[in-house]
């Protein structure tokens, strides 16, 4: 039976932050081209404009160039028993929007095992925070 404390993942080694602004950035074109593609079922014929189609391409390049303000990385007391992995991280990014206002939002970053580098990243809200040391 699998403990609901993992105390392993509180020993394993901290995420670098350089690779958690890659994966927190691969998230948010996944999200950015996801709300495209949704938006685009509701298109008469379903074929995106050339306008919007370069909206798309504009948001994905300036989501590469948001600046961090601060990214705060932390482990996840509390690993759910459906999670495969003991290794459960958990982000806190704060960003400057394009009006230079400050905006945190939370990730979760999951390893798929403990040998390998694939991550999938959930936004939450600022609860999980509070479950991470």
């Amino acid at each position: 039976m699998r403990k609901i404390l993992d105390t392993t993942s509180l020993f394993a080694a901290s995420l670098d932050e350089a690779k958690a602004q890659v994966w927190i950035r691969k998230y948010m074109k996944a999200d950015r081209t996801q709300q495209f593609l949704t938006a685009l079922r509701d298109e008469p014929g379903g074929v995106a404009s050339p306008a919007a189609g370069q909206r798309l391409k504009n948001d994905l390049q300036k989501i590469d160039h948001i600046p961090f303000v601060s990214l705060e990385i932390g482990h996840l007391i509390f690993v759910p028993t459906f999670i495969t992995s003991s290794r459960v991280y958990v982000a806190k990014a704060v960003f400057r929007d394009e009006d230079g206002a400050e905006r945190t939002r939370y990730f979760s970053l999951t390893a798929r095992n403990n040998f390998f580098d694939f991550f999938w990243v959930n936004e939450h809200s600022r609860l999980i925070w509070w479950f991470t040391v």
